[in-house]
């Protein structure tokens, strides 16, 4: 029983990023909401849970739980990452002015 509830637990896990993805695939200019840190931090502790799972456990279906939250979570991270930084090029939207390219990095990133 707890076995089927933690299947289904990685199932649903996965499609909430489905919100998230339609979001970021939606609005063509700002993706500033979502962090790098946290998805990207999410993508990589997922791959090490996997690893853990699949070679100390020996539990496929706890490493493919992980794997599809890393496919969840990278999805969102590489699709917002790609979003900013081709925004980087285009015309500023606010009217803030940028005085110091490292602030704008972190902006951008953080």
């Amino acid at each position: 029983m707890i076995r089927s509830l933690y299947a289904l637990n990685g199932i649903v896990a996965v499609l909430l990023y489905l919100p998230q993805i339609r979001t970021i695939l939606r609005n063509k200019e700002e993706v500033g909401s979502f962090s790098l840190i946290t998805f990207g931090g999410w993508s990589v502790g997922s791959i090490i849970t996997a690893l853990y799972a699949w070679t100390l456990i020996g539990d496929p279906m706890f490493a493919a739980v992980s794997l599809a939250n890393m496919l969840g979570s990278g999805t969102v991270f590489t699709l917002v990452a790609g979003r900013r930084l081709k925004n980087r090029h285009l015309p500023a939207l606010t009217t803030r002015h940028e005085t110091d390219d490292a602030d704008s990095l972190a902006e951008n990133f953080g």
